[in-house]
This record gives structure tokens, sequence and C-alpha cells, in this order.
């Protein structure tokens, strides 16, 4: 009657704040999904919405680890869960040398 689609929308939230939605759209077409799917959506959204949620500010930590530039890049890649192989992409190194890198670092990473 009003010619609408079939259409998903996943909203982008985190601490009640609304950054967006992402919208997928069957033009008119019925969609095959699973409980499941839609609840990896779900995720999707507040994973963003977590995202986006961070502040642009750097923040300062005053701490006795002395890094080089190299190790800096590669504790903020770690930080923003890059794994071995992508951060080799990235720099332009080999897996085994930012395996070294990581190994390297005087420091424990707590998940």
């Amino acid at each position: 009657m009003f010619n609408l689609s079939s259409i998903i929308f996943v909203p982008i939230v985190h601490d009640l704040q609304v950054f967006g939605w992402l919208t997928f759209d069957q033009l008119g077409e019925e969609f095959d999904y699973s409980k499941d799917e839609l609840t990896l959506l779900e995720q999707v959204g507040k994973w963003l919405g977590l995202y986006l949620s961070r502040k642009d500010d750097e923040v300062y930590i005053d701490t006795d680890l002395q890094l080089t530039e190299r190790e800096s890049m590669i504790l903020n890649l770690l930080a923003e869960g890059y794994n071995n192989k992508k951060m080799a992409e990235l720099l332009q190194l080999s897996e085994h040398t930012i395996r070294d890198y990581v190994s390297s670092m005087d420091f424990v990473l707590v998940y």
C-alpha cells in the first residue's frame, strides 16, 4: 500500500547516546536471516557506538616506560586490536619482526 521496503535498522549506541544506525534494505524482498545474525548485528552496533564514544583528546599517562617510536606505533596498533599479520602489513615489516618487537617490550598487556 505504501510501497515500503523490507528494512533492518541497527542502532549505533553507547551509554544511551545514539550515534546513528546501519540500514539494510532489501527493496521489498524478504530477508533471509537467523536470530544469531540479528544478535550479531546488534552487537556490531554496540561496538561501533563504543568506538565512536571515545574521546579524541590524547591522554597522557606518566610512566617510566621508555619506548622507541616503532614500539609506540606497535603498542597503539595492539591497543586498537590489530593482530601481528595486519600490523606487519601496515608497517611494511615481517610478522616475525612484529612478534620480536612485541616480545621485547617490557610490559604486560591486560585484556
